[in-house]
């Protein structure tokens, strides 16, 4: 069986092979829990992606401003435990 490290390593692999040529940055593991009933890791990654919102702020004035912030985006990937293949990935959502 997969220990949580090797089913992480193939998650972030996984994650940037899918994501090749596109604009994220800042991978990052952000949960991991193991589901017993279908032996799989479920490795939950963090990026910062390309996509971007506009949030209203005072920045110490009362004159309010606008400014683009950087969206973080999060996906869970299932790696199953036994053979370490990629079973799916779906948007986590907060």
């Amino acid at each position: 069986m997969l220990t949580v490290k090797n089913a992480v390593q193939i998650a972030k692999k996984m994650a940037e092979e899918l994501y090749e040529g596109e604009k994220i940055s800042h991978l990052g593991l952000e949960e991991v829990t193991f589901s017993e009933e279908k032996k799989e890791w479920l490795v939950t990654l963090g990026y910062q992606s390309f996509r971007t919102r506009k949030k209203q702020t005072t920045l110490g004035s009362y004159v309010p401003e606008t400014e683009e912030e950087t969206l973080r985006e999060y996906k869970t990937l299932r790696i199953d435990a036994e053979t370490g293949e990629f079973k799916g990935m779906k948007i986590r959502s907060l």
